[in-house]
């Protein structure tokens, strides 16, 4: 009976044929975590769609702070192995995971990704540092917040991933000439045929979801996560993502993104950074609707 059962379930999380198209789910963790925290995850999506969550656990703990470049072109070649058997993929990110996939996204010319979702995700990157990485890593903990950026974007600084995305409103010149991972996937600097190559691949997703919410404890500010960012030479005054350069610019495809109504932002209340893992009543608001229109 137990084999029975067990087979049973296996079955269930095959891949899965929806008329002519085989659709895969590959998930990507979060900084400091890897793919165990994000089972439950993988077990309500296969309970709810019958299918099976690819959880990647590369540089997952303390790896997770390699240089963010190297972790993509890693990354990506497992992905693509993944991604090899199905005709489109849903790829899902958390927090780190979410910049990964568009680093690896933006870098792979004949993806088959056809949606991304982030879980609150430093889209944007982040102003400040959250108070763990401070008590957790001795490198930095006698660092003052003030003087950050001096270290953040230093050559030392840019061998540690979590500040590949540190994105200082009042260092704009320094963060854009040393940092070495979000202004590139930003497409705020490199040649122009690197940029439009960059675009036209972000642009071949049909649809992207970002989700995040004002109970955020880790990206600071919050609005990243939807793609929001502190205005100009201010850590003060916040605009919404249709006022950011990216957006107005037309950077990285965004607006063209957004144009086409293949972009949806979920703002939910009431959970912190790890709710976002897997919180029942926000996957509810924000994600199931996005996966009903594909997986059913």
């Amino acid at each position: 009976m137990f084999m029975f059962h067990g087979v049973l379930a296996l079955l269930v999380l095959l891949p899965v044929s929806d008329g002519c198209d085989k659709i895969g789910v590959i998930h990507i963790h979060g900084l400091f975590e890897g793919w165990r925290e994000h089972t439950n995850f993988r077990e309500i999506i296969g309970q709810k769609y019958g299918r099976y969550v690819h959880l990647i656990g590369g540089f997952s703990y303390i790896e997770s702070m390699t240089p963010l470049w190297r972790q993509v072109h890693t990354l990506r070649e497992e992905v693509a192995r993944i991604a090899a058997q199905y005709d489109k993929v849903i790829a899902v990110g958390f927090s780190q995971g979410g910049i990964l996939w568009r680093g690896i996204i933006e870098s792979w010319d004949d993806h088959n990704i056809d949606t991304l979702i982030t879980l609150a995700s430093p889209l944007v990157g982040v102003r400040d540092l959250p108070d763990l990485l401070f008590k957790k890593l001795p490198l930095i903990k006698n660092i003052s917040r003030s003087l950050m950026w001096m270290y953040a974007y230093s050559p030392l600084g840019q061998t540690t991933g979590f500040l590949n995305f540190f994105r200082d409103p009042l260092h704009y010149d320094l963060y854009l000439k040393n940092c070495h991972f979000l202004p590139d996937i930003n497409c705020e600097r490199g040649t122009d045929a690197t940029k439009e190559r960059f675009k036209n691949n972000f642009l071949k997703l049909r649809k992207m979801l970002v989700v995040g919410g004002p109970g955020e404890n880790v990206v600071h500010p919050w609005q990243s996560t939807v793609f929001g960012y502190h205005k100009p030479g201010s850590k003060n005054t916040v605009v919404d993502m249709t006022e950011t350069a990216l957006y107005k610019d037309d950077l990285f495809g965004l607006r063209t993104l957004d144009e086409r109504n293949g972009l949806s932002r979920c703002v939910f209340n009431g959970i912190d950074h790890i709710g976002f893992r897997d919180d029942e009543k926000m996957l509810e608001k924000c994600v199931y609707p996005v996966l009903d229109e594909i997986l059913n």
